[in-house]
């Protein structure tokens, strides 16, 4: 059986292509009790046959244990243990859900089979080399760890090792007293004339140094590099960490160790000099595999910048916003990383490279040379997406792409892109085509403020940005409707810090309209006030703003992060505002309309928050929570279908197809839109959100993950409709109308792009009558299935199959 996943692994990764079916996929209930139980038992048999493979002699790494003896020390002993990991050398081989070695049985049976490309494939894509163990490693870890412990200030640490071999296998434990934690005592700074003396004594209340705190090395390294930057921040080009020594002191027998900073001269000078910035030059045609003939190059001055190149490719002044280099300011280092940041958010050049060279005329004077290799200006890709999210419906689109980095030559990217697409459904009586999508947008994203006046609250360090975008969107959905939408947008993007950005559409305009209603969407319709209501052709005319705020990359790669997205949709306000003052004199009664068409006029708002939680380097918890609120009045008495929430689907909960699940505990069964077949208008849509989900995941193999998820959420009805009983949100029952599904998923991540499988297990179905909401207590009830089916006309569909490109969050 695993040796079938890897044979179909190995197909999928190396351009093999043929076309499957998706119904051999669709694993029934008792299937899937079946085929559980036998993974689980060929996976506890490939772990434990691993042994048969090693020579006489050789043991294999079974485990390693930290025994921490705490006497006086002054920390949580898993605390030091955590620290202690990455010193040990030899590490057992890695455990699929903690338990099995498959990644090491998947390496022994390739490499006991013949010497080809197969077997050689899997040992180093799905394999991994069997640890053996090693004493000499051992010992070199018990050095390596009494090591760490003395530099974190357990000075007269102690750490020994005991290890047992049985049966082939090696269990070692190393055998840790800490004994001892000494503490920082006094800090000193410098205070002597010399400048930087002076500016680090004035700056030493950031110290990464602080009396009381445990005796730390990295933190010593740590403070030289602060010291060092900020020095070189004040004009101090060639100052480095070298220069930054202590005298320490721990003498007074009071496990303190005080600390005198001290910051030695240059060899050639009593006091390190301030350097101030003499010319900048840029040469925009750079390449490293190019002579250059300096009679054929081309120099262009513009605001005491020199530019350099062969033939002038680039607007001066868009490369000057992005050059934090100033002539006469002083050397800062932050600067040299703005513009290499900045330069490279223009994403025009393949390569940056800036070097400092001291003016042969003026003494500490600095010449800066920037050396920029352009990029490819133009580019095309085509995209095919598959997605699947039911046991019947397949997705399919194709994205033609065009990009243009330099389209005026001041860094606009022009975007055009253009995607078809069509659902198709497999099933009894249905209808093989279900929906066509054809989607075009262009979009101009210009690297300034296109504005009148000039911003003054705004720097170079923003990277202020203006877009413009036109869309067109046509969808036809077979025996209901055929409508197009078009969207012009205006707007700007910028960033307040590395962490924070701010996207900004003061003009965003909307149409839609329904083109064509077969005879049963006009009796859905008929059926359904609201859904008639959300259908209206009408206009779209309002402003957007975005917030976006996450710490990932002021973090390292290892850390815990998180992400914050807020939305704030504003439309029909300053429309409803004139139409109001007119109707004072002309007596024109509400709906207003503009250009003909009725616009609408509403507030709505989400937000997405998300947590990784990293468990090292193989495995992390990923949490969500998201909510949204979209509000009708005026001239409006429903949110716009487009701007409707929906849920279910493989980024929501994916126990549930896209659009079926809610509002409320409202049975879509119980309609009289619902005509008790497949191909039935299941479109659920409502006007608050509210979702959580939890997703841990962890790696299987090198390319291949696995994940097992809860989602949870359900969306509402402000107000009341008759068609759609119990829809509506309340604050007494709304809690106990949250849809909960459960699930595992495997990805392929090939880096690029990740292609992820989810099947998700409804567990609360809020639609169910009460007594059966907790549904997955009836996955093997078969009466209750039974009689569902008689009631209904369908099986209860336990389990949902999403197909996506992606992770879902």
């Amino acid at each position: 059986m695993l040796y079938i996943v890897a044979c179909t692994f190995y197909v999928a990764t190396n351009g093999y292509t043929s076309f499957l079916p998706l119904k051999p996929l669709m694993i029934k209930i008792k299937g899937l009790q079946l085929l559980l139980p036998s993974l689980l038992g060929l996976l506890l048999l490939a772990s434990c046959s691993n042994t048969k493979y090693l020579d006489k002699g050789e043991y294999l790494l079974q485990k390693n244990e930290i025994d921490i003896r705490k006497e006086k020390a002054q920390q949580d002993p898993r605390d030091i243990e955590s620290g202690l990991e990455p010193f040990i050398k030899q590490k057992p081989n890695a455990r699929f859900l903690f338990l099995f070695k498959t990644e090491l049985w998947f390496y022994n049976i390739a490499n006991a089979g013949k010497d080809n490309k197969f077997n050689n494939w899997i040992k180093e894509k799905l394999g991994e080399e069997p640890v053996i163990y090693d004493s000499s490693k051992t010992r070199k870890s018990t050095e390596l760890i009494e090591s760490y412990l003395h530099n974190k200030g357990y000075f007269f640490g102690e750490v020994s090792y005991e290890h047992k071999l049985e049966e082939q296998k090696a269990y070692v434990t190393y055998k840790v007293k800490p004994k001892t934690l000494y503490s920082i005592g006094e800090v000193t700074y410098p205070s002597g004339e010399r400048r930087v003396d002076q500016i680090v004594k004035k700056n030493s209340e950031a110290s990464e140094l602080a009396s009381g705190t445990p005796f730390d090395v990295d933190k010593l390294k740590a403070e030289r590099e602060r010291i060092a930057n900020l020095l070189r921040n004040n004009g101090f080009y060639s100052f480095n960490k070298e220069y930054v020594y202590y005298d320490l002191d721990s003498s007074n027998n009071n496990q303190k160790v005080d600390v005198d900073v001290r910051i030695k001269s240059p060899s050639d000078s009593a006091d390190h000099q301030v350097y101030k910035i003499n010319k900048v030059f840029v040469y925009t045609d750079y390449s490293f595999d190019r002579e250059y003939n300096k009679s054929e190059l081309d120099t262009i001055t513009k605001d005491e910048y020199h530019f350099i190149a062969e033939e002038h490719k680039y607007q001066p002044k868009v490369l000057i916003n992005a050059i934090f280099f100033e002539q006469s300011n002083k050397y800062r280092l932050q600067d040299n990383k703005n513009t290499i940041n900045a330069l490279a958010d223009l994403n025009i050049f393949k390569f940056i490279n800036v070097k400092f060279r001291e003016s042969v005329t003026q003494k500490k004077r600095l010449n800066v040379h920037i050396y920029l290799t352009p990029a490819k200006k133009q580019q095309m890709s085509v995209e095919v997406e598959v997605n699947n999210s039911t046991d019947y419906d397949l997705g399919s689109a194709v994205t033609y792409n065009y990009k243009n980095k330099n389209i005026f030559r001041g860094a606009e990217l022009f975007n055009l892109n253009l995607t078809g697409g069509l659902e198709t459904q497999f099933g009894k009586d249905q209808t093989f085509l279900n929906t066509l999508d054809f989607t075009g947008e262009a979009r101009l994203k210009l690297p300034q403020f296109l504005v009148p006046f000039e911003p003054a609250t705004f720097s170079k360090n923003n990277r202020p940005k203006t877009i413009f975008s036109v869309k067109y969107n046509y969808q036809k959905r077979i025996n209901f409707y055929s409508l197009y939408s078009t969207n012009f947008s205006f707007g700007y993007e910028w960033r307040e810090t590395d962490q924070k950005q701010h996207f900004v559409y003061p003009v965003v305009i909307n149409q839609v309209e329904l083109l064509q209603r077969e005879e049963e969407f006009n009796r859905i319709l008929r059926e359904s006030p609201v859904l008639r209501s959300s259908f209206t052709n009408q206009r779209i005319i309002g402003a957007n703003y975005t917030y976006i705020f996450s710490n990932q990359s002021t973090k390292p790669a290892d850390s815990d992060f998180f992400f914050l997205k807020a939305n704030l949709d504003l439309a029909g306000n300053l429309l409803h505002g004139v139409n109001w003052i007119g109707s004072r004199f002309n007596d024109k009664e509400p709906p207003y309309k503009i250009l003909g068409r009725p616009y609408s006029q509403y507030s709505r708002a989400n937000i997405d928050y998300r947590y990784y939680f990293q468990l090292g380097d193989k495995s992390k918890v990923v949490t969500r929570v998201a909510g949204g609120l979209g509000v009708p009045y005026g001239n409006a008495d429903v949110l716009p279908y487009v701007k409707q929430f929906f849920t279910g689907g493989s980024n929501n909960i994916r126990a549930w197809r896209v659009r079926t699940l809610g509002p409320g505990s409202f049975n879509i069964r119980e309609s009289a839109v619902y005509d008790d077949n497949d191909d039935a208008f299941i479109d659920q849509t409502g006007d608050m959100k509210l979702e959580a989900n939890a997703e841990y995941r962890f790696d299987i193999f090198k390319m291949l993950k696995g994940a097992f998820f809860v989602d949870a959420g359900n969306i509402w009805l402000l107000e009341g409709d008759t068609t759609r009983s119990d829809a509506k949100f309340t604050y007494d029952s709304f809690y106990k109308e949250i849809a909960v599904g459960t699930g595992a998923g495997l990805r392929l991540d090939f880096d690029f792009f990740v292609i992820r499988f989810d099947v998700g297990l409804k567990t609360h179905d809020p639609s169910l009558p009460k007594g059966s909401k907790w549904v997955f207590r009836r996955l093997y009830d078969e009466r209750w299935q039974s009689e569902f089916e008689k009631r209904n006309q369908e099986k209860y569909r336990f389990f949902n199959f999403n197909l996506s490109i992606g992770y879902p969050f």
